[in-house]
């Protein structure tokens, strides 16, 4: 029987679980088994995140199975604080519980890498997805592990989670290259809904070593409205992955008429323009049937006429690295570069997409691939950034009026520095939440530290809307059930 009480509760039994005193744990246990604190934590949960060994192996028979306010275990307490030998005994008791968000043992365990434990909880975890359609593989290839990779990719490989994404799309993001190389033979080719690929991403982010290695299997793959890898590149001023993908792509063109080079003159990369204008010469006939999404959305051989099989053999093309000239650079620690952010089309500044102690960086770091997943990923959201520009670009063709343009590039700036930002505060607010989650005292200081997090997010929101509106008044941004959650908040 599960018990709680309405106070502040932290007993003589949690505190001796958490610091792993025997004595005290037998001489509390029957009196205070089973009771929760104000966050739903139990003994066992506390013994399990300090790694109590043997308090775990105690506790198990009297409180697995409990669930805090997140719904995490005592199980994936373990092993998110790095536990896997405490982790093991809790197996038998709560594999295939979720927590809240619908995540299993399996993806935090694919998360940190522990491979032993992964093949323990496969049986009753594997193709689980949380409530984002996410898979234990997705969280193995965002997190850069790779051995975890290699156990799952049998298992889950080709599966796409509620906004379409692959595990490859996850480790392209993150710039993860080892596990891009793993998955390469499982997912390339295989697409959002939209078409958007993996070499689309890596050619936003300016990420060269992953476009090197997708182009051979995505080069030729366009977006719904035409928008192909090398037009991302063109657009974000990535000098060294146009040159990658210019011969193979030079000649598609976008649905409403636009080439790479007519992207890149539009968005102030003049640099970019002028070697697309002096290396016609090197473009391979465009297809028709490539010109739009591919239809190939799915693993299996490609097709011999298809001009992606022309990019592989293509000796127009330099076959080495180093015979690509980039733009300047600074070495960083995971080989890839950096570079300074710079100016689009009207003087806006083109955000980089992370900050760094030194510079703006468009290839983020391991680390902080997270700041960027947001970023990059809600080009499936409705500020699909690409669409915007795309909408930019019809606007100048069809006469719209410059100031109608101008508004619309202002939309796109901001949207994406608020991208940024919102992402910071959400790193804040789950750390904050981590806190809340395990810390017995000082939950004043962290709640009102959570709660004015919360009121930021508010705040940003409420001035996108307002700015939105100026773009376009009159129309409704927000549904019902969206201003209700915005009012409880105030």
């Amino acid at each position: 029987v599960e018990r709680t009480m309405s106070s502040n509760i932290y007993t003589a039994l949690m505190e001796a679980a958490r610091k792993g005193d025997m004595i005290a744990l037998r001489q509390n246990l029957r009196q205070q088994a089973r009771l929760k604190d104000n966050l739903g934590v139990t003994a066992l949960m506390y013994a399990a995140q300090a790694g109590r060994y043997e308090a775990v192996s105690l506790l198990a028979e009297y409180e697995a199975g409990m669930q805090d306010w997140r719904g995490k275990t005592a199980l994936i307490t373990a092993i998110q604080n790095g536990h896997a030998e405490v982790a093991r005994i809790l197996v038998p008791y709560e594999t295939g519980l979720r927590d809240t968000d619908g995540a299993t043992a399996l993806m935090s365990a694919a998360s940190m890498g522990f491979s032993s434990l992964i093949q323990e909880l496969l049986e009753k975890e594997v193709k689980c997805v949380d409530d984002n359609g996410k898979t234990a593989l997705m969280y193995a290839a965002e997190s850069n592990q790779v051995d975890a990779v290699r156990i799952l990719l049998k298992h889950e490989a080709g599966i796409r989670d509620s906004s379409g994404q692959t595990a490859m799309m996850y480790a392209t993001v993150s710039g993860n290259i080892s596990v891009i190389e793993l998955l390469l033979g499982y997912e390339a080719g295989v697409c959002k809904d939209n078409g958007w690929s993996c070499l689309m991403t890596a050619a936003k982010l300016g990420n060269f070593e992953a476009a090197e290695l997708l182009a051979p299997k995505e080069a030729c793959l366009a977006k719904q409205n035409g928008m192909t890898a090398l037009m991302v590149a063109a657009q974000f001023d990535h000098e060294d992955i146009v040159r990658l993908l210019m011969a193979a792509e030079g000649n598609m063109v976008r649905k409403d008429g636009l080439s790479a080079r007519n992207i890149a003159s539009q968005f102030g990369n003049h640099d970019v323009a002028d070697l697309l204008a002096n290396s016609t010469h090197l473009f391979l006939p465009p297809n028709p049937s490539v010109s739009a999404k591919s239809s190939r959305n799915a693993n299996g051989p490609r097709p011999e006429n298809d001009p992606s099989k022309a990019f592989i053999s293509s000796t127009l093309m330099p076959p080495q690295r180093h015979q690509y000239l980039h733009a300047p650079t600074t070495p960083t620690t995971r080989g890839v570069t950096k570079r300074e952010g710079h100016q689009g089309p009207g003087g806006y500044s083109t955000p980089a997409l992370i900050e760094s102690n030194h510079n703006n960086s468009s290839h983020p770091d391991g680390n902080n691939s997270k700041l960027v997943e947001s970023y990059i990923l809600s080009e499936a959201s409705q500020f699909d950034n690409i669409t915007l520009n795309a909408t930019l670009m019809d606007s100048v063709h069809s006469g719209h009026s410059a100031s109608n343009n101008s508004k619309i590039l202002k939309l796109i700036t901001e949207i994406d520095c608020k991208d940024c930002e919102i992402d910071a505060l959400k790193k804040q607010v789950t750390q904050l939440q981590n806190q809340l989650s395990h810390k017995a005292d000082g939950l004043v200081d962290i709640k009102a530290d959570y709660v004015s997090q919360a009121r930021q997010l508010q705040k940003m929101a409420e001035y996108m809307l307002e700015f939105a509106n100026e773009i376009e008044p009159g129309i409704n941004y927000m549904n019902s059930a969206t201003t209700q959650k915005s009012d409880a908040l105030k």
